[in-house]
């Protein structure tokens, strides 16, 4: 698969996600514990499910980020994308002045290959 880092329709699919992570999070700091807050947790995820096969790496970090808020899973891969996402992002952000720039970098893809 090519990942890429755009934001397109997936971008209104990640915020009507937040929004309804906020829902949920809000729901459950009121201890609110009916079969609706269920229904919307598994509705979330049903929505990270359909989503899994996005290859848009801003979406992956988004969702994951609030999948938290919401008290949802996410698949298995998107935790370890968004942590090698960051990973390769800090790399990048290298000066290119820095004699230990290639060394940084040879270590952030070495650890981005590990997540």
């Amino acid at each position: 698969r090519r990942l890429s880092s755009g934001s397109g329709s997936a971008g209104s699919s990640a915020g009507a996600l937040e929004e309804l992570a906020n829902v949920i999070s809000l729901a459950s700091s009121l201890d609110y514990r009916g079969e609706e807050l269920k229904g919307a947790r598994q509705s979330f995820e049903e929505a990270l499910e359909g989503a899994a096969e996005t290859t848009d790496m801003d979406f992956v970090e988004r969702i994951t980020a609030i999948a938290e808020l919401a008290g949802a899973r996410v698949p298995t891969d998107y935790p370890r994308w968004s942590a090698a996402m960051r990973t390769l992002r800090e790399a990048a952000e290298l000066s290119e002045n820095s004699t230990d720039s290639l060394a940084d970098l040879e270590r952030a893809v070495i650890v981005a290959q590990e997540a």
